[in-house]
């Protein structure tokens, strides 16, 4: 539960401050509202994951495909229109999303091979839209997920072994990604 309230108070945090950063064009309008809807997802991300230890693909793709669509909405009035706010902040998010998935992706894959448990194929879903909402606001943020995330994780676990002394087993790794991708959403425009 706690978890959960942090979650929210840092996606809608990260939602209200990121058109600061973007500025006021009317590029701008794109890149927010892509970060607005997984914004508006992220409680439900969080929760049903932290439950369920499952991102349901009813929830995910659609949020993607809507992420998705106005991305490519925003490239196309930032070529058009020459609105480079959009258009770069668009290149950078899918740049971002090809990355994301694409790490994710093998290390899902590696682990089906060599059959361990880490990374579901849900979190590499849910890993295209982060590397699309944190790439819109700066490449570097990326690394900022993995670290935060990976933090995150390490305390829980910490927190449930050790102190809770129960058998931890499994993860919900998904959580832990939300608040990293919005503590980098959040601090990665004031330090760099």
């Amino acid at each position: 539960v706690v978890f959960t309230a942090i979650a929210f108070v840092l996606a809608w945090l990260a939602a209200f401050i990121t058109p600061v950063v973007f500025g006021d064009e009317l590029g701008t309008l794109f890149p927010v509202s892509a970060l607005s809807l997984l914004a508006g997802a992220t409680g439900w991300l969080f929760w049903i994951d932290s439950r369920i230890h499952r991102l349901p693909d009813r929830l995910v793709l659609p949020l993607g495909a809507a992420m998705f669509l106005v991305t490519a909405v925003g490239l196309v009035v930032g070529y058009f229109e020459t609105v480079k706010a959009a258009q770069t902040a668009g290149i950078r998010g899918l740049i971002g999303a090809v990355i994301v998935v694409a790490v994710f992706g093998v290390l899902n894959l590696v682990a089906y091979v060599g059959r361990w448990d880490t990374i579901g194929l849900g979190d590499v879903k849910l890993g295209a839209l982060i590397g699309l909402a944190v790439g819109m606001v700066s490449l570097w943020g990326l690394i900022v997920v993995l670290a935060v995330a990976n933090a995150s994780a390490l305390v829980y676990w910490i927190n449930t072994k050790f102190i809770k002394r129960a058998k931890v087993t499994h993860i919900a790794f998904g959580p832990h990604l939300l608040i990293g991708t919005w503590t980098a959403v959040l601090l990665t425009p004031l330090a760099l």
